[in-house]
């Protein structure tokens, strides 16, 4: 079994950082997904992917959902 993809997303909050979520699939930078962040769901921007986090890999979330199929232009 292929493990998750580790992505790096953009959020709308006032910190200055990427956040790591995972997601069975690879998604492209510049797409926009859905997201758990704190008790509610963002959208967030996708900004790269890493083979590795500084978060324990069982508390990374899940991507809730890939907003779109190609990046935003």
């Amino acid at each position: 079994m292929l493990a998750d993809a580790l992505l790096r997303i953009a959020l709308p909050v006032p910190l200055h950082a990427v956040f790591d979520y995972r997601h069975p699939l690879a998604v492209e930078p510049g797409c926009r997904v859905l997201v758990p962040f704190g008790q509610r769901e963002v959208v967030g921007v996708v900004v790269g992917s890493s083979a590795a986090s500084d978060v324990d890999p069982a508390r990374l979330k899940a991507v809730t959902r890939v907003l779109d199929e190609a990046p935003l232009p």
